[in-house]
């Protein structure tokens, strides 16, 4: 089991912390995605807020990035998106790329 991969790095942006995504590290999380995906539209309020959206579909906040990547987004905060239709993996694929590279998906969650 693989475990300890970084892939978020922590940036200082105008006086303020950022998670940056390490998109090359999380790439092989498409491999991941197996089985059916979901599709919902990405409105305005989804601008920049990928997290909000993560929210509302698995009860994190947490897992934005799984949107990010399913979806070749590299910039979230362009209103480009606005009406496209996201793929929205299912959770056990999610729980499968934890399980194969993590020692527990609950830090991920809480």
């Amino acid at each position: 089991m693989k475990t300890n991969r970084q892939y978020f790095v922590v940036e200082e942006v105008d006086g303020v912390y950022e998670q940056d995504l390490l998109s090359p590290s999380l790439a092989v999380f498409k491999d991941y995605i197996t089985r059916p995906v979901s599709y919902v539209p990405f409105k305005p309020e989804y601008v920049g807020n990928l997290d909000s959206l993560s929210h509302q579909l698995y009860g994190t906040e947490k897992l934005w990035w799984v949107i990010a990547i399913a979806n070749d987004i590299l910039d979230p905060f362009t209103n480009d998106l606005i009406g496209t239709l996201m793929k929205i993996p299912d959770i056990l694929d999610i729980n499968d790329f934890y399980n194969d590279n993590y020692k527990s998906y609950s830090a991920f969650t809480e």
